[in-house]
Order: structure tokens, then sequence, then C-alpha cells
């Protein structure tokens, strides 16, 4: 099982969740929020991040983090034309952010993934048999990064939006939203802590850690 963390401003203790992260291909079932946004460019080379939320096989969550290595392509085209890059230079750090979590709202912190072979695209996907940090609004960050020219590039990408998820049956979900107070039909907004362009600055936690910034440098197994 990957780490997980839960952190208020500081990283703080580590939570078990039975589930695992998995590489995946195939987009969730209807009902989803997803936003796509390039992180970096040199007018040549994009870096580009995917995140979403959506339901999920189990109505009680599901999470896509993405992350892509494009380029320009003919006729100017704005990172349209797919760039694989070599094993390991394609990364993404997954966050799943409950809204009544503390600081940065991070329910569960998942490790890095990273390219297993040749790619431009790495996705990771993750399906919930519960809610993991209980009944509320639930997103996903995708922290994506691809390693060009000696260097990390890319950044991080919110959603775009909030599911909330409890741990009911369907039938059960408006009544039991109703019960708590939570009108389904009004979604939280943007967290002050997301950017205007969906990104968020990368954070030193009192234990040293950085969150939402770029992965360890240069990639394990890269000699560049």
């Amino acid at each position: 099982m990957r780490a997980q963390h839960s952190r208020a401003v500081a990283l703080l203790t580590a939570l078990g969740f039975a589930a695992s992260l998995v590489a995946v291909t195939t987009p969730a079932q209807a009902h989803y929020i997803r936003e796509d946004a390039v992180r970096w460019t040199d007018n040549d080379n994009c870096a580009e991040a995917a995140a979403e939320v959506s339901h999920g096989d189990y109505n009680q969550g599901y999470g896509r983090w993405g992350s892509e290595s494009t380029r320009e392509g003919f006729g100017g085209a704005n990172c349209l034309e797919p760039h694989p890059l070599p094993a390991r230079e394609l990364a993404v750090e997954p966050y799943w952010h409950a809204m009544a979590k503390p600081g940065y709202d991070i329910c569960i912190l998942y490790d890095w993934s990273y390219s297993n072979s040749r790619m431009w695209t790495l996705k990771v996907a993750k399906h919930y048999l519960v809610p993991a940090c209980g009944a509320d609004w639930y997103s996903t960050t995708a922290n994506s990064w691809m390693w060009w020219n000696g260097a990390w590039h890319g950044g991080s990408l919110w959603s775009g939006n909030l599911h909330w998820f409890c741990a009911c049956a369907p039938g059960e979900r408006q009544r039991t939203a109703a019960m708590m107070g939570v009108d389904l039909n009004q979604p939280p907004g943007r967290p002050d802590w997301v950017n205007a362009d969906g990104s968020v600055d990368p954070v030193l936690t009192y234990s040293g850690t950085v969150l939402f910034g770029p992965p360890p440098a240069p990639p394990k197994g890269v000699d560049q």
C-alpha cells in the first residue's frame, strides 16, 4: 500500500485505508468533474496536468490524476502533439481532499507514481469503497511533472469542483445530506489555497516536507 498522510499546515499522522492506487486507461463513470491544463511550456515542449473527481464504481468517490508530455505540434497547435519520454521521466503525486480537514483539506496524500516505460501520458486512479474521511465534500489535486533538459517541469492542478460523498446507499444520499444540513445543489467554491488558475503554491511543512512541489531530482535510475 502506498504511504498515506493527513495534514493541517504541517504533515501529521499516517492514515490506514485499505485500498491501492492503480494505473488506468479507462474513464470514470458519468457525472465527473475534470480539469486539464498546461503547467509549463518553453514554447516547444509542454508539461500538462489532469485532475478528476467523480462518483466512481461504488458512488463513494473516484479520483484520477494525470501527467502528460506534449509538444506544440505542426502549425503551432498548442501542446497537442504527444511527446513520449523514457521511463520514470513522468511523475504525478495524487492528493485526495476532504473539505472538513484543516489546512489544505488533505484527506490522503499518496506517494509519487512514475512512468514505468516510454510514454507520453501517465494516469493513476482510485475507486473508494467508503468515503476515506467520512461524509464530506471531496476534490483532487494532481501534482504533475516531467523531466526535461536536466530538470523537473510542471506543477499542480485542482480538480475544479467538489463532490459530496457519504457512507450511505445512493438512494439515501439526499436524505443524509439534508439531515446534515448539506445542500447538494450548492457545492462550495474554490478553496482559498487554490489559485485562480487552479494551481497550488508549494508549501514547506514543519517536518521539512514540500507539498505541491517537484519530485526528487534526478529521477531514480536516470543518469543525466
